[in-house]
């Protein structure tokens, strides 16, 4: 019981840190960013796919 007790507080001061707060707020920042840019690029690619862009969509799977 006393593992989970320093656990539980070694948790709760990592929480209570603004370093903590700061780090996690850029990282949701900073992954949402990078996953949208990802997810246009996708996008474009799949929108602008014919065989005159690319020649290999017009080519039999092997």
């Amino acid at each position: 019981m006393a593992l989970i007790y320093s656990l539980h507080s070694e948790i709760l001061k990592l929480l209570y840190k603004r370093a903590t707060h700061v780090v996690l707020f850029w990282i949701l920042v900073f992954q949402t960013f990078l996953a949208n840019i990802g997810a246009s690029q996708i996008v474009s690619v799949g929108i602008h796919a014919t065989p005159e862009t690319n020649p290999e969509l017009a080519e039999a799977i092997p």
